[in-house]
């Protein structure tokens, strides 16, 4: 039951066990499935039937055992509001006959079994009350962490909250305290000269990893995907955008050749007066810091000076290819492709 990833995990693994016929019954049709694509395709292709736009009505069991599932027809999962509220169709029940129910649907925690007199605090059903910081419930030496600390969030971020958690409970039970500064760094990777992207780099087309031949799936657990060999995987790294390099631009050695702006490929550079850009009180504060004179004053002013004395550079970061062509256009220096990254320092301190 249910139509996401963990379901195709659960049927898939399934057939490699060796069962006759697995089926999947979900809300969705398949057209809105929160599954991947590639693993509905693949999971059809290993023998898998879909009863998409049909969600549970009951299990039917006899003499203690299962022997199918009822479904009934789902017209419509979400209301007008965008809500999970689905709608069935009454009277369009129907069986799959089976011996195995496996429930992969998102659900919330049961916390019944906490009582009043355990003093630990929830902020809403089935989420306890958890200082995200350290991962400390309402109760000394009780720490929580995944969907009761704070409801359902991806699997990586649910990797990031065990590693913080068992660094709670280390320092809680040696009474130490662990701090970890962070400070960034940028990182300049080349030189204007030697920074390029390979050629035609945003002309390469996404090759899907090639995939074992049906025939040969669900005997063992070897991997689907074969992987690419050297060669393709060569080839597919040149379509890498680099998109954590970026332009940085020093404005005091900027002579305003517009070099830079006549060179982009894709029009994401525009070079304009000061007097022509507006934004947030940031800006207003960087813009008054720089040149000693109010924003209001600077939009209201005739003087020709005064309207002069600055120039923007306007960047749209959506068209940017990080092709490095303003860099190497810029005869001053003063465009770099630069990246930035966080370098932690532990420190341990004793509190007892």
């Amino acid at each position: 039951i249910g139509g996401g990833n963990v379901a195709y995990d659960a049927a898939r693994l399934a057939v490699r066990l060796g069962t006759k016929e697995v089926h999947i019954s979900c809300l969705e049709t398949r057209d809105i499935m929160p599954a991947d694509p590639v693993e509905i395709l693949e999971g059809e292709e290993e023998g898998i039937i879909l009863h998409d736009g049909y969600g549970p009505k009951r299990i039917v069991g006899r003499n203690g055992r299962v022997i199918g599932l009822e479904t009934i027809k789902c017209v419509r999962v979400f209301d007008e509001n965008k809500r999970f509220n689905p709608q069935f169709a009454p009277g369009s029940e129907s069986i799959i006959e089976c011996d195995t129910v496996i429930i992969t649907v998102g659900q919330a925690a049961d916390l019944s079994f906490i009582e009043a007199r355990d003093g630990i605090e929830t902020v809403r059903p089935g989420v306890l009350k958890v200082n995200l910081d350290n991962y400390k419930t309402s109760v000394p030496g009780i720490f929580a962490t995944g969907d009761i600390a704070y409801g359902p969030k991806l699997l990586i971020t649910a990797v990031a909250a065990g590693q913080r958690v068992a660094r709670s409970i280390d320092e809680y039970l040696r009474g130490v305290s662990i701090n970890i500064r962070r400070r960034g760094v940028m990182h300049n990777p080349a030189g204007p000269k030697e920074y390029k992207m390979f050629r035609d780099f945003d002309l390469l087309r996404r090759r899907e990893p090639p995939a074992i031949e049906t025939d040969e799936r669900g005997h063992d657990f070897s991997l689907v995907e074969i992987g690419y060999s050297e060669v393709e995987a060569l080839k597919q790294g040149r379509r890498c955008y680099k998109c954590h390099i970026n332009t940085i631009f020093d404005g005091e050695l900027c002579i305003l050749c517009s070099g830079c702006v006549d060179v982009c490929p894709t029009y994401c550079l525009k070079m304009v007066p000061l007097t022509q850009i507006d934004g947030d009180e940031d800006l207003k504060k960087v813009v008054e810091a720089r040149y000693k004179i109010s924003w209001a004053d600077l939009m209201s002013s005739n003087n020709q000076a005064v309207a002069r004395m600055g120039t923007a550079m306007i960047k749209d970061e959506d068209r940017c290819i990080r092709c490095g062509h303003c860099a190497k256009r810029c005869p001053t220096g003063a465009i770099t492709m630069e990246y930035f990254e966080y370098i932690e320092e532990v420190e341990e301190v004793s509190v007892k």
